[in-house]
């Protein structure tokens, strides 16, 4: 189950890469980029939920497999014990492997998983990233963080 979170994401743009390599031989294929809506205890005391306000996101695929995902990208995260939301801007961008591999994450980014899904042991996680951020996708680790970041439960519980 915690894995479910950003691999959902991360499997709806693996699909779209999949269809899409056949056919963007020579010229890159460009395909929107869903983000949805995610329930889960990402804090240690209450359950939250994260959904989109504005996406405007779109994936370019090359035909090496390599991909960037751009474009505006709004949500809103809010505890569902009491109602406060805080809006934020996530607008990335993002940028994968030719191999599918690595996710490379320059910019405003929102991190948030259960207990366990940032590798074995990791607690649950709510922050946003401002900086950079490679994520190895096999595993769903976090491979390095370079800049400020965020803790968002805090701010929530208040």
């Amino acid at each position: 189950m915690p894995r479910k979170t950003l691999l959902s994401a991360v499997a709806i743009l693996a699909t779209s890469l999949a269809l899409a390599a056949p056919a963007a031989a020579d010229k890159p294929m460009v395909v929107p980029s869903p983000f949805g809506e995610f329930t889960g205890e990402y804090c240690d005391d209450f359950a939250v939920r994260i959904r989109e306000t504005t996406n405007r996101g779109k994936t370019i695929i090359f035909s090496s497999g390599a991909a960037v995902t751009t474009g505006t990208l709004k949500v809103e995260v809010t505890n569902l014990e009491t109602g406060k939301t805080i809006s934020l801007n996530i607008s990335g961008p993002a940028m994968f492997s030719s191999d599918g591999t690595t996710l490379f994450g320059p910019g405003a980014w929102l991190l948030f998983g259960e207990p366990g899904f940032f590798g074995p042991g990791s607690p649950a996680m709510l922050e946003t990233n401002h900086g950079r951020l490679v994520i190895d996708l096999a595993s769903g680790t976090i491979v390095e963080r370079v800049g400020k970041t965020v803790d968002l439960c805090p701010l929530l519980a208040d």
